[in-house]
């Protein structure tokens, strides 16, 4: 059994509403209920019309639902393929993330030149590339009346092989679009001149952190790209607790520590 933050995490769809009957409420069904919206919205799968078969060339994959808990205890599901069904892939895999020595020196930056420094993560980012795998799946319950219908997977699903690779094109895409380019130090910590300072932008994965005088401005521009969430200043980040100190000259600094 379990726990991330004292929260049961169920195993199944099952488990999850035998949960929330137990604890007298639905949050693990609302998660389902929120995941599998999100998952029709983004128009991740193409259904075929019932009875019709997949093309050729095709490979059939299961997805499941796995669970979890985020630090402010909100409870989370999301819809995973599984990915481990499908043979080698000569298409890209890899997808690089921002180290801990960059975010650590990007913070440190950040301090000698009075730079101040936003958080925000991009909402169901694999979603926003496109699968070049030749995929589908049938239906379960948890698709409503698509059930027992094929879907062709269009969207880089989470389970996928190559899926961070094509959410990690599509953000870098954007990146480039809005002037920001790969360090040297560190190719997931990127750079764009402001003219009187340099901005930073570390990505892992979907989680962004940026340091510039105006960092908020930035991911607005960057929410006309992509739907971001719990954009403003960080409080955890990576694991780790972003702690807010003033000093007795009376200066803000940031720091690290693992207190939650």
């Amino acid at each position: 059994t379990k726990y991330k933050y004292g929260v049961r995490v169920p195993r199944n769809v099952k488990e999850a509403i035998a949960l929330d009957k137990a604890n007298g409420n639905t949050l693990w069904q609302d998660a389902i209920a929120k995941e599998m919206a999100q998952i029709m919205d983004f128009k991740t799968f193409k259904p075929l019309p019932r009875g019709q078969k997949a093309p050729a060339g095709y490979t059939r994959i299961p997805v499941h639902i796995c669970f979890d808990v985020k630090f402010d205890l909100r409870r989370k599901a999301r819809l995973v393929a599984g990915g481990n069904h499908i043979g080698a892939t000569n298409k890209d895999a890899y997808s690089g993330v921002v180290s801990i020595d960059s975010v650590r020196t990007a913070f440190f930056i950040a301090e000698l030149n009075d730079l101040d420094v936003a958080a925000a993560d991009v909402g169901n980012a694999y979603l926003h590339g496109y699968t070049k795998e030749k995929i589908y799946t049938i239906a379960g319950p948890e698709f409503g009346e698509l059930e027992g219908c094929v879907l062709i997977c269009v969207k880089s699903l989470y389970g996928l092989k190559t899926s961070m690779a094509r959410w990690h094109k599509a953000l870098s895409d954007k990146l480039r679009l809005i002037g920001f380019m790969p360090s040297k130090a560190d190719p997931d910590l990127w750079i764009r001149d402001a003219g009187d300072h340099y901005e930073y932008i570390a990505v892992y994965s979907d989680d962004l952190l940026v340091f510039s005088k105006k960092p908020i401005v930035i991911l607005r521009g960057l929410e006309t790209l992509f739907p971001l969430k719990g954009v403003g200043t960080p409080e955890f980040y990576l694991g780790g607790d972003v702690n807010i100190l003033k000093s007795e000259e009376g200066k803000y600094h940031y720091a690290f520590s693992a207190r939650t």
